[in-house]
């Protein structure tokens, strides 16, 4: 599995001639790092004298971002899955009218979860985000560089993500999914927007 690799591994396989791993996978290990940077200020805050306010928040912040970074490694390789099941759905016979039937249905099938995956990394990682900003301005001031990146990560992997999601949605034929994953998307990205900024200018004004 490619989240048991190692990170010299995981960069060959990358670079690699085959498709998979692709940007989706990138996008959910870019969103679990993040979440690990969100550990770490979390651990390096709790229990630190003068932030005895906000020891159980960093505490809860801590075990939210731990679930999330296994969570999105866990979508590291449920993204090359999806990709792979598109891959074989097209694959399938199409000697006959039944061939074709089952083939079609398919391929539509694997197309949304092809954009299904993504798109729950794109949630997942906007947690990461949330989380980001809490620590960046309740977390130890020594660790406030570590919470900017945790915040860049996040957004990363939401906009790799999205990329994902939306280059799926052409081949679905389901109207209504794509108007709502659409929205979704959108709506996702707004917010995300709005919370990278506010980690950008309060990290940056930490200097």
């Amino acid at each position: 599995m490619l989240k048991d690799m190692n990170l010299a591994q995981f960069n060959t396989e990358i670079a690699g001639i085959e498709p998979i791993p692709g940007g989706g996978s990138v996008a959910a290990y870019s969103g679990s790092m993040a979440a690990s940077l969100v550990v770490m200020v979390a651990k390096l805050t709790h229990g630190k004298s003068g932030y005895e306010e906000v020891w159980d928040d960093m505490e809860e912040i801590r075990k939210q971002a731990e679930k999330l970074a296994g969570r999105l490694l866990e979508l590291v390789d449920e993204d090359a899955a999806a990709y792979s099941g598109v891959i074989e759905a097209f694959r399938m016979p199409k000697e006959d009218e039944v061939d074709k039937v089952i083939r079609a249905d398919a391929i539509q099938k694997a197309f949304r979860h092809a954009a299904e995956v993504p798109a729950a990394t794109m949630r997942a990682a906007s947690e990461v985000l949330r989380l980001a900003a809490m620590v960046a301005h309740k977390g130890n001031r020594n660790t406030i560089t570590d919470a900017g990146v945790a915040g860049l990560m996040a957004r990363s992997a939401i906009m790799g993500a999205r990329f994902n999601v939306l280059v799926n949605l052409p081949s679905i034929k389901d109207e209504a999914f794509v108007a709502e994953t659409r929205d979704k998307v959108a709506r996702v990205c707004h917010e995300a927007e709005d919370i990278f900024n506010h980690i950008v200018v309060h990290t940056e004004n930490s200097f």
